[in-house]
């Protein structure tokens, strides 16, 4: 077999997971608009019952907004966080492992394309899916005349998008507090990759209590410190690299037959 990395066996790598996985997507995508749509009622409704609804129009559709808004983010985040430690989630069963061994690609190959597949693909499904929700939630309640809120996207581009950018411009302390938060966020998503190679069983529950602990751990040590950032920004892309490489070596040592991952 070939050793050279080729994008096109990749690409149809990539597609021939997506073909194999479509009913699971389309559940979840399904689910995920489901849940946005009910979840956005809900919370909206509450809002309205509150002493914030005997306050003026505008402000309580700006409150309802950002509280939806608040709330899309966090699922977003644990949706995208759920996706990378199911990164390797195929090595559960002996039957899928094999079918990924004994897929026509390479190691680099099949890693690249299941990478794109919970990262890129990932984020499409929940942020569709979301977009989707919310759009129905906001246009009910506008046929049906019920509760004052604006779209989360509306509200995220009025409020928070727009100033942001202004703020970037001109201030370059934001800047780079903003870079440094997302590369964190990076470090983190690569950690749930990292976490899913490793941990076979309970892999959601063992990353996240890894994290806890390492994250205490750097706290403690004032490795995370205001005077510090360029090395606190250096560690985390050290760090980030480092998961995506050692989560690269186990699944390589994965497509290995009769290895201890096979064995099951």
């Amino acid at each position: 077999m070939y050793k050279s990395f080729k994008f096109n066996n990749m690409w149809h790598t990539f597609q021939w997971m997506l073909f194999s996985n479509r009913r699971q997507l389309i559940t979840y995508f399904i689910g995920i608009i489901i849940a946005t749509f009910v979840g956005g009622e809900l919370l909206v409704l509450d809002l309205n019952h509150s002493n914030i609804a005997a306050r003026d129009i505008y402000f309580q559709e700006n409150y309802n907004a950002a509280s939806l808004y608040l709330v899309y983010l966090c699922a977003y985040g644990l949706w995208m966080l759920y996706g990378a430690n199911q990164m390797f989630d195929f090595m559960e069963s002996k039957q899928s492992a094999i079918t990924y061994l004994m897929h026509p690609a390479t190691v680099a190959e099949k890693y690249v394309a299941r990478l794109v597949y919970v990262s890129l693909l990932w984020a499409m499904i929940g942020g569709v899916g979301l977009l989707v929700g919310d759009f129905l939630r906001w246009i009910i309640n506008v046929v049906t005349l019920g509760s004052h809120t604006q779209m989360a996207i509306v509200y995220f581009w009025e409020q928070i998008l727009k100033p942001l950018a202004l703020v970037l411009c001109g201030d370059s302390s934001a800047r780079v507090g903003i870079s440094l938060v997302s590369n964190i966020c990076v470090w983190m998503y690569t950690f749930y990759i990292l976490g899913s190679a490793v941990f076979r069983r309970y892999r959601l529950l063992l990353t996240t209590a890894t994290l806890v602990f390492v994250m205490v751990c750097l706290v403690n040590s004032d490795i995370i410190s205001g005077g510090r950032v360029a090395l606190t920004y250096v560690i985390f892309i050290v760090l980030s690299i480092a998961n995506i490489v050692g989560s690269y070596m186990i699944f390589k040592r994965m497509q290995v037959i009769n290895n201890k991952w096979l064995n099951i």
